[in-house]
């Protein structure tokens, strides 16, 4: 992940080594998500990279709304550990809102 313009984002190719996915596969998940989902395209921002050999090649940038779509549709021990600590933070945040609010004094 790295900040840009103060958002944060993550680019396909982070994405694929950190969930141990062949960058190729993220990029066709990512197209998919983008065609089932044409609302959701702002999230993919389209960018490249110089490979080893120097060709250029094609990546996405995402922003944290679109790593959580593409996450979420993966399977496999480090994809389930990320929905778990997800959900998770989700009822963290979810008891706090619930908490009662204490007058200021």
């Amino acid at each position: 992940m790295y900040a840009k313009n103060g958002t944060a984002y993550a680019s396909s190719r982070d994405v694929a080594a950190f969930f141990g996915k062949q960058h190729t596969h993220v990029l066709r998940d990512i197209r998919a998500l983008i065609a089932d989902a044409p609302s959701t395209a702002s999230n993919f921002g389209a960018s490249d990279y110089r490979d080893s050999k120097g060709r250029t090649l094609p990546a996405y940038e995402m922003t944290r709304d679109g790593f959580t779509l593409l996450a979420m549709g993966f399977t496999g021990k480090t994809a389930l550990a990320f929905k778990v600590r997800y959900i998770e933070e989700f009822n963290r945040m979810e008891v706090q809102l619930k908490a009662p609010v204490r007058p200021a004094p």
